[in-house]
């Protein structure tokens, strides 16, 4: 039978399988990398995937409980692979989402924000959480396009970006219409990612938003980039 850690317990546990895995080389490569923008102990994600399978093989996941008290250990320190293996847990866990993680996701996004993050959890924990829990997609992805925040901007237009066929259209298109005016890089590539995504389902509808808006040439490029 699996031994359960508390939250201290597996705290520790990381801790000493990434210390035992660190590579100062690989680090440098990978902060650099991410525009030193976070501090690195030089563990890929292959690797880091085997410790955690390693880790999970031999502890019992932690639950949401748990991950309630060690999400925010991890988040608090600087190196980027204990943020990794935080978000990792919670997609573990995401069956089990309650109504009220959407503010621990909001709160972990405006936080050591990045592309990385930012992708992982708009569409993956987020949007997961938003598929559960349908109330919540409208109103979140408002609030966050018209947050201040570039990043939260960034993640209004990427909860749905794993819906598919199930992609509520207008709010997609209501979320791109007020960023069309930002210049941002990241902003611009997640509209043309967005509907990218969405054009692979209802090519038609995109076309035609495409041309009835005054997309930049980025986020036209990368919307059309699939459809000859």
């Amino acid at each position: 039978m699996k031994k359960h850690l508390s939250a201290e317990q597996w705290f520790m546990e990381v801790r000493k399988a990434f210390d035992a895995a660190k590579d100062p080389v690989r680090a440098a490569a990978m902060e650099a990398y991410m525009k030193n923008n976070f501090r690195f102990i030089g563990i890929p994600k292959p690797i880091r995937a085997r410790i955690t399978q390693e880790l999970f093989n031999r502890f019992e996941k932690p639950t949401l409980e748990i991950l309630d008290t060690l999400v925010p250990l991890f988040w608090e320190t600087p190196v980027r692979e204990y943020h990794y293996f935080a978000m990792e847990c919670l997609f573990h866990q995401r069956k089990h989402f309650r109504e009220s993680d959407i503010h621990v996701f909001e709160k972990m996004m405006r936080v050591h924000s990045w592309w990385d993050s930012i992708d992982f959890i708009s569409p993956n924990l987020s949007g997961f959480l938003c598929k559960k829990y349908p109330h919540l997609l409208v109103p979140t992805c408002k609030r966050w396009n018209a947050d201040p925040d570039f990043w939260l901007q960034r993640a209004s237009l990427l909860v749905q970006l794993k819906y598919k066929q199930d992609t509520d259209a207008e709010l997609l298109f209501s979320l791109i219409r007020p960023l069309l005016a930002e210049k941002d890089f990241f902003l611009r590539k997640a509209i043309g990612w967005s509907l990218r995504e969405y054009a692979k389902y209802a090519p038609e509808k995109v076309v035609s938003f495409v041309e009835n808006n005054p997309l930049s040439p980025l986020s036209r490029k990368e919307a059309l980039k699939h459809l000859g």
